[in-house]
């Protein structure tokens, strides 16, 4: 089942990935079409080593024990822009497309929210009751506590 959904989404990808580049083809011509992928590329190539710098100095931070220099969410963010810089890698316009909107602050915190708030609502030990559905009762003793 998942073999089957994997593969269909892999080439729904590859005919999206020919579609804009045709588009793009169409629109500005062949030869500054490979130069824009090529451009794409070396960008997301670039990026991919600046990245690295900041995976070694976490990395280095967290051996000294300063790990509360990095929040937690510079983790989440540097993941979101390590797949925006494999997406421009990637040959294609559409990937292209998807890896610098990505790089793009507002919709990396945009998707960190969806991601945070979806994590928590998961969460089977959180009950999330209407001010109406809940009520305080008397703290009675435990049973078998010497008070």
């Amino acid at each position: 089942m998942k073999s089957k959904l994997v593969g269909v989404t892999l080439a729904a990808w590859i005919v999206l990935e020919v579609l804009s580049f045709a588009l793009v083809v169409r629109a500005v011509g062949l030869v500054v079409a490979i130069v824009l992928a090529i451009g794409a590329s070396l960008l997301g190539l670039a990026d991919v080593r600046r990245l690295l710098d900041f995976f070694r100095a976490r990395v280095a931070a967290k051996a000294k024990g300063e790990s509360a220099a990095f929040a937690d969410g510079a983790m989440l963010d540097g993941a979101m822009q390590a797949l925006a810089s494999i997406l421009l890698i990637l040959p294609g316009f559409a990937s292209d497309f998807v890896g610098l909107a990505l790089k793009s602050p507002s919709v990396r915190q945009y998707l960190a929210r969806r991601i945070r708030s979806r994590s928590e609502a998961a969460d089977p030990r959180l009950i999330d009751l209407d001010p109406r559905e809940w009520r305080r009762e008397a703290r009675r003793p435990r049973r078998g506590v010497a008070s």
